[in-house]
Formats: C-alpha cells, sequence, structure tokens
C-alpha cells in the first residue's frame, strides 16, 4: 500500500500521517472537537469536512439538541432564538445564551459519556457552545499552560499516551461532566481491591481520558454580513418575517464578540473568509493532526509509570 502511495505521488508525511491516524483508532484515545461561533460562520461546512478527512463520522449539532429539549422536554428554552430576541443590553444576551448553552451540555451529556467511554471521536457543533463550560477553572495557569490543557486533556496509560496531573485532570472531567465517565473507565476490569472502588483521585488508576480541542470559528466581516444577509431573508418568526435584521446582526455580533474573548485564555479562533475557506481548512487539517499526534505520542512513560507508583 505505501509503494502505491509513493507512485501515485504521496511522500513520506502521507504515510505517516495514516500510520499515526491507524495508530490512534486502534488506541480508542477519546476525541471531542468542538466548533463554536455564531450563525453563517461555517461551522456545519468545515465539520463536515474534517469528518470526512479525518474519518471521524460522529458529528453532533447543538441546534438539533436544543431543537429536540425543546419540543420533547420541559426545559426553559424558548421558540424563538436566543439572537432574534429584545434584551435591554448585551450582559442580559450574553447571560441568556450563557444559560442556554448549559441546558444543552446537559442534552449532549449521554453522548459525550459514551464517546470517552467506548473510546469513540466525535465533533460537536453548534452555536450553543459556551467555551467557558469547557474551560477548566484555574485562574493560576497561563494562558500557555491554559492552552495546553485544553487540547491535550488526557492521562497515561501503560502503553505510553501522555500524561498530566491526576488530580487536575480529574477536576477537569468534573467542570465538564465526564468525571464519571473516566472514574468507570479507570475502575473496568478491576476487582477485589478496596484501592480500586475508592473513588478518591489518591486511588484512582491512570487511564485514557479525553483528548478536548474547543475551537471558536469567526468569518470575516464583510463575508459574514453577505451571508447573514441572505439568510435573514428565508426566516420568519413567530410567523412574522424579520424586520430588524441590525438589531439582529447586532446580537449575532455580541455573542461572537464573547466566544472570541476565550482567545485570551488559550482558546484557538478561526478566522474564515471565502477567499482563504480552502487554505485555512488544510491549516485546520494539518493541526488537528498534529494535537492528536500528541495526545498519542509514547513521551512520557516514565512520567506515567512514577504517577502510578505514588
Amino acid at each position: 500500500m505505501f509503494k502505491l502511495m509513493e507512485q501515485r505521488g504521496y511522500g513520506e508525511e502521507y504515510a505517516n500521517r495514516y500510520k499515526m491516524m491507524t495508530r490512534f483508532h486502534h488506541q480508542r484515545v477519546p476525541l471531542i472537537i468542538l466548533l463554536c461561533g455564531t450563525a453563517c460562520v461555517g461551522k456545519s461546512t468545515i465539520a463536515t469536512q474534517i469528518s470526512q478527512r479525518l474519518n471521524l463520522p460522529n458529528v453532533m449539532q447543538t441546534d438539533v439538541v436544543y431543537e429536540l429539549l425543546r419540543t420533547s422536554t420541559d426545559a426553559p428554552l424558548a421558540s424563538t432564538p436566543v439572537w432574534a430576541r429584545d434584551f435591554s443590553s448585551a450582559e442580559e444576551l450574553i447571560t441568556e445564551f450563557c444559560r442556554e448553552c448549559r441546558i444543552v451540555r446537559k442534552g449532549l451529556a449521554g453522548d459525550l459519556k459514551k464517546a470517552v467511554k467506548d473510546g469513540k471521536p466525535i465533533i460537536i457543533e453548534g452555536m450553543h457552545i459556551d467555551p467557558n463550560i469547557y474551560l477548566m477553572a484555574d485562574e493560576n495557569k497561563t494562558p500557555d499552560e491554559s492552552r495546553t490543557h485544553l487540547e491535550n486533556v488526557h492521562v497515561s496509560s501503560e502503553e505510553g499516551t501522555p500524561t498530566t496531573n491526576k488530580a487536575n485532570k480529574v477536576d477537569y472531567l468534573e467542570a465538564i461532566g465526564l468525571a464519571g465517565s473516566f472514574i468507570e473507565i479507570n475502575n473496568e476490569g478491576e476487582s477485589g481491591s478496596e484501592e480500586v472502588k475508592s473513588t478518591s483521585v489518591s486511588k484512582e488508576k491512570c487511564g485514557p481520558g479525553p483528548i478536548i480541542i474547543p475551537l471558536v470559528l469567526k468569518m470575516a466581516e464583510f463575508d459574514h454580513n453577505a451571508l447573514l444577509e441572505e439568510w435573514f431573508s428565508t426566516f420568519a418568526f413567530n410567523d412574522k418575517l424579520v424586520q430588524d435584521k441590525n438589531k439582529l446582526a447586532s446580537n449575532l455580533k455580541t455573542i461572537q464578540d464573547y466566544l472570541c474573548s476565550f482567545n485570551s485564555k488559550g482558546l484557538k479562533v478561526l478566522n474564515l473568509s471565502t477567499n482563504t475557506f480552502n487554505p485555512t481548512l488544510d491549516w485546520l487539517h494539518g493541526y488537528l493532526l498534529e494535537r492528536i499526534e500528541q495526545g498519542i505520542s509514547p513521551k512520557s512513560n516514565e512520567n506515567s509509570r512514577q504517577l502510578q507508583e505514588n
């Protein structure tokens, strides 16, 4: 196969990528890619392209989760999108946006826990993703440390995946509601030991945790306004056509500014435009491969053994 790749012009880099992704799928390290942003910034398109390029078929849309929760449960969610409602201030808009994101996050809990437990990758895209939910609340971390923690949240097994502090690992997963899955994975296959049965962090055996890669997508202003103009013309809320498009665009910009503010905490903000979409997609492809490779690279076996001995 590799000879055929070489004959068809695919160099060593492509062969190495293939081997790395094969190793990634065999190790079953959970991967969670979060694509957040406002309307018409390319979230669905990027999710589809990345899904095809990396062979990650599990893609979820928060809009679908929102609608399911609104129509089939007693969740306090409105039929009109948050950005299409009237608010007295930007702070009130963001407060309501964050509240709805927390509700949608609870609706995603089952799928996320299953992805972590089964070691399956998942891409979640949509507006109802508040990066703050997925950031570890540690004010002492520098932006570089926060970025490392965000993009490489995993611990070591005996196979040699990279490690992070175990207590921090469980704290982080508790923050996003996945600690139960992590503990369940660690306890699987173990029996007859009081030490293993304990839920104490100090007594948990290390096991593979998820690689979580949150990204904010932002469209160039000129392109975004053109797409929004066309998009607004197709919408009607409460049987009334959209009238104040400027106000709707302003609400979306307020939410987008909130999402982009997490750039200072290490969150990657991806700037898209119609002219640079394909090069940006190629860059993102390489970036995700790099993050995945870091997540499965056997470069800290010694740290792993020391952590398990302690």
